[in-house]
This record gives structure tokens, C-alpha cells and sequence, in this order.
């Protein structure tokens, strides 16, 4: 079986690199909530010890939060196994599709401000689109909800100049597709006047306080950036215990998956999710735009489970909690978050 990074810690493949846990802190404002916590932080840490141990990943990174904030960030193995440093609280690591949320916490500010109408044709917006298909209009609802019949696998920006396609009729069936998600990275630039990376930058990070995070993934960030690595033998049967080499670095400036974070960071944004988009000082969207945002616009499983994707997450109800959740997948990285808005508790890793 050909194994990609996307998948290689879930399925369990194995290296000889033993990691143990080197590193977390809770911040001062948290410690009264996490104290109660803390023999199940044990109990996490020997559990995520042992996994990085059997599978083979050189580094992680895991935070916890509740409606206050950083409950805990752990860090665990070495961001980079050849110069031999360490995880460390502020190291960056690319949050993928997890990035998906982001685009479309903007997209409902703009909706807030007027800017932006979800049931419009998107193409009244970025009247350069153009789209082939024998239905009815594709909406920003549609490609935001993954419901616009586009291409599934990314396609290179030039292709975006050209015809793109409709593959059924807009709203009736889930196909993933990080074309559209790519797409809509451009209708934030047409509707905000500015640069897609000086928006999400200004709409997101800052009134977040994630002053730690990018907003697209750059060269100037290698320094700071947890190193990706992957299967020796690309293409080929991915032995037990098989060895890994360091992946290739890209630069990533599409709205798809452009965010790279780090676990305190990716806390307040739990924080935001689990407060339904309230910050200590004011909101983030209104209260009416994050009910759109996490309403189920369409059935979609999540890794097996009954969900429904809504506008850059997938939502369930599991036990009478609503859980806000996806997952992100780079060339070298695999990331998770798991909110469950009802019991108010989140968590990240990568």
C-alpha cells in the first residue's frame, strides 16, 4: 500500500525513531481549570508517547481549550530529527484544510457588511469565472458547503482562467473540491479590496490575537517551521518500522489550506468556535452569520461517522453535542480539530 503523510499516523505505519513527551505548559489565566485535568493529561501524554512511538512520527503538537482560552498546549518529538531540535511551543506547523473555516469566517463577515450575497451566482462576483454547466447557477453557498458539483482534486491556478465544470447539479450532492475553496480565495480579494493574505491576516489572525500564525506559507517561515517529512520510498510498499525522509517544501498561497499556526494560536481560534464567534471585546461574525456557518447544509460522513459539512466544517451531533470538526492534509503534515460546542472543550493537534 502507497502511504501518504495524510494518512501515515492514522494507519499506523512505523519508524525506529522512539519520541517521548518533551514539553507542555499551561498558561497562569488557565491553570485553576486545568489543575482538575491534570492525572488526565498524564493519561493523554503516555497514550501520545506510545502512538508516536508505534507509528513512527517525529513531532506533534496538541492544544486544549475551553470557552477561556489555552487550557493546555503540549508538545511532543523533534521538528527536525537531523539538526535534532525539538518541538517547541512556538513552532509553526500548516493546519491544511482546518484553513477551509477560516475562508469562510471571512466570507460571513462580508456577509455581515453587505458585501456579499450566498445565494448570488458567484460568477456576478468574479465575472472572469467561468463556469460550463448545464444547471442552475453555481452560489457561494454551493462551493462553500462543497455542493457545487466542481472538481474535486486542486487544479493549478492557470486552469482557473480557462472552463471549469459542473459535474451534477449544484446542492443536491457532497464532492469535496479544493478548486472551489481556491476559488473562493478570490472572491474575498474582489469583495475586500485587498491582497487574500492582508484579509485573512486583518479579518482573522488580529482580532483573534493570533499573532503567531500566517496567513499563507511562505519561505520566510521555514526557520520557525516544523520540517515535513514522509516515506522513504515514495511510490512504493511502505514497510514496518520503514525509514522517512525530509518531504519537499511549497510554498502555499491558495485558499485551500494556506495557514500554518501553532498550538496556542490554534486555542484561541477554538476559543472563538466554542463562544460561537464571540471575542473577549466584540464578535468575530454576528450571531445570526455563525448560525449559517455551522448549519448542516448537506449529509456528508466524517471518517465514517453520520455528519453534514456545513460552511469549512463538518458537524455532527453525537450524544446531543454539536462537534464542529475537520481534519487537514498537507504534503508533509496531518492535522485535526475537534470542538464540541455543546460541552465547551476543544481540541487541535498536528
Amino acid at each position: 500500500m502507497n502511504l501518504s503523510r495524510r494518512n501515515f499516523i492514522a494507519t499506523g505505519a512505523k519508524s525506529a525513531l522512539a519520541v517521548t513527551v518533551l514539553r507542555s505548559f499551561v498558561p497562569a489565566r488557565a491553570l485553576a481549570q486545568a489543575a482538575s485535568l491534570q492525572p488526565v493529561f498524564a493519561r493523554l501524554d503516555e497514550y501520545i508517547a506510545r502512538h508516536m512511538t508505534e507509528t513512527g512520527a517525529p513531532g506533534m503538537t496538541l492544544a486544549l481549550a475551553n470557552r477561556d482560552g489555552l487550557l493546555r498546549a503540549s508538545t511532543y518529538g523533534y521538528a527536525d530529527t537531523k539538526a535534532g531540535l525539538r518541538v517547541a511551543p512556538e513552532t509553526m506547523f500548516e493546519i491544511g484544510s482546518i484553513s477551509k473555516s477560516f475562508v469562510s469566517l471571512v466570507l460571513m463577515q462580508l456577509r455581515d457588511e453587505g458585501k456579499l450575497d450566498l445565494s448570488k451566482p458567484i460568477v456576478q462576483y468574479l465575472p472572469w469565472l467561468k463556469i460550463n454547466s448545464r444547471f442552475e447557477p453555481v452560489t457561494t453557498h454551493h462551493v462553500l458547503s462543497h455542493t457545487a458539483g466542481l472538481p474535486g482534486a486542486p487544479l493549478l491556478l492557470d486552469a482557473l482562467l480557462g472552463e471549469l465544470w459542473t459535474a451534477y447539479e449544484p446542492g443536491k450532492r457532497f464532492l469535496y473540491s479544493n478548486t472551489g475553496y481556491n476559488i473562493l480565495g478570490f472572491l474575498i480579494e474582489a469583495l475586500d479590496k485587498r491582497p487574500f493574505a492582508e484579509s485573512m491576516r486583518t479579518r482573522m489572525l488580529v482580532p483573534l490575537g493570533m499573532t503567531a500564525s500566517a496567513p499563507i506559507i511562505t519561505n520566510d517561515l521555514r526557520r520557525i517551521m516544523a520540517v515535513g517529512y514522509e516515506p522513504l520510498g515514495e511510490g512504493k510498499p511502505f514497510p514496518v518500522r520503514g525509514p522517512l525522509a525530509e518531504a519537499q517544501w511549497i510554498e502555499v498561497d491558495v485558499a485551500a489550506g494556506s495557514i500554518a499556526s501553532t498550538p496556542a494560536d490554534m486555542a484561541k481560534y477554538m476559543r472563538t468556535l466554542l463562544n460561537r464567534g464571540a471575542l473577549p471585546k466584540g464578535r468575530l461574525v454576528s450571531e445570526d452569520s455563525f448560525a449559517l456557518f455551522t448549519k448542516p447544509a448537506i449529509e456528508s460522513p466524517y471518517r465514517g461517522e453520520p455528519a453534514s459539512y456545513g460552511y469549512g466544517l463538518w458537524i455532527s451531533d453525537i450524544g446531543g453535542h454539536t462537534r464542529l470538526r475537520h481534519t487537514g492534509g498537507m504534503v508533509a503534515f496531518s492535522s485535526s480539530i475537534d470542538v464540541d460546542v455543546t460541552g465547551g472543550i476543544g481540541a487541535f493537534f498536528c
